[in-house]
């Protein structure tokens, strides 16, 4: 069933809004690998799959969804299709897993209030919750936050043949704050989508997302890197501390150049880099600010802290540094190997694009 070509332009402002764009065919693809994600904890071998659904459209469908819903992997000598975090709330499960991590995060809320040290919770202790929860109901969090990257303030924190633990997240603080769980929960999960344009049959490789206030589908151009004008030069004529300057235009330079030897991971530390200059920039050119503080050995997490404590990040800047202050951790090879994370081509277009629309948001404010 296609969808009408007047929903070309609609904005992905919440999880409603990208769940509408799924077609049939799609949450059916999706469905079968999030069932056997969940109930085996693997994921679903390509044959049983193709048999299904044909193999052309599982492979047409895994591509136009793209990574951040469904993929398919190697795995013991077998190729496999798992279903992304994005993809586990575009599911006929997504409305009723959504109502599951609300009910998490005010109970992890609640432990948080209570001690303010938590480190982590097991499996048993979220098995005890009144009302309990089911088998199903566990394994679908373990699913959750195995997928998080740190979202939810929450990431899987290992296993033994007993129970499953999660790590609780410094970002615990955050909840006491948040007045709208369904928004929160939206939010968290968008951040992740770093997908192709999600459409219709009918509309397929016409759509476009728009523009605006939803500041993380503009940074998710489908299968493109930002244009060669830009990766020219990146605008930085408002910074006038002329060696910082130079050293951000040179990384940025560097960054594109690396695109086209593919080294993914490498563009994703020059761009975190690039991100901490601007920042650094921010601070240091700020009247309350401006007291010859030297900023030049901060981390990028004491950065942005820092500025939004300060109130010099506007709602959309606190957004895309924290996205990079929660993405760039992924790259940590202790990380990738616990959770089994390959750095590919669509993660350093992101990171190109963030770098890209933060410079433009302090650029605009600058001149202004």
């Amino acid at each position: 069933m296609a969808k009408s070509s007047q929903n070309r332009n609609v904005q992905i402002t919440s999880l409603s809004d990208l769940r509408a764009r799924i077609t049939p065919r799609q949450r059916a693809i999706l469905d079968d690998v999030w069932q056997h994600d969940r109930d085996k904890n693997a994921g679903i071998p390509e044959r049983p799959l193709f048999r299904k659904h044909k193999s052309h459209i599982v492979v047409q469908e895994t591509k136009t969804l793209g990574d951040s819903i469904l993929h398919s992997r190697h795995s013991d000598n077998l190729v496999r299709y798992s279903i992304g975090f994005v993809g586990m709330f575009l599911t006929s499960d997504g409305p009723r897993l959504e109502g599951l991590i609300k009910r998490y995060l005010i109970y992890l809320k609640d432990r948080f209030s209570d001690d303010p040290e938590i480190v982590r919770l097991s499996s048993k202790d979220l098995a005890a919750w009144d009302p309990p929860l089911s088998v199903t109901e566990l394994n679908e969090l373990r699913a959750i936050t195995y997928r998080s990257h740190g979202s939810f303030a929450s990431s899987f924190g290992g296993s033994n043949s007993e129970e499953w633990y999660i790590t609780i997240m410094t970002s615990v603080v955050d909840l006491e704050e948040v007045t709208d769980w369904d928004a929160y929960i939206s939010r968290e999960v968008l951040i992740w989508y770093a997908a192709g344009n999600v459409v219709s049959d009918a509309d397929r490789g016409t759509y476009n997302s728009g523009s605006g206030s939803d500041v993380f589908r503009s940074l998710f151009p489908p299968q493109k890197s930002v244009s060669k004008e830009t990766a020219n030069k990146l605008d930085l004529a408002f910074i006038h501390d002329e060696p910082l300057r130079k050293i951000l235009e040179a990384d940025w330079r560097e960054s594109n150049r690396l695109v086209q030897v593919r080294a993914w991971k490498s563009i994703i530390i020059m761009c975190g880099g690039i991100l901490e200059g601007l920042l650094i920039w921010r601070l240091e050119n700020t009247a309350s600010e401006n007291e010859g503080k030297s900023y030049e050995d901060w981390m990028l997490n004491e950065l942005i802290k820092k500025c939004k404590g300060n109130g010099l990040l506007n709602k959309e800047d606190e957004q895309l540094t924290e996205w990079a202050r929660i993405y760039r951790n992924v790259i940590h090879p202790a990380n990738q190997k616990k959770y089994r994370r390959t750095i590919e081509r669509s993660h350093a277009m992101i990171a190109l694009n963030l770098v890209d629309a933060l410079a433009s948001s302090f650029r605009s404010r600058a001149t202004q």
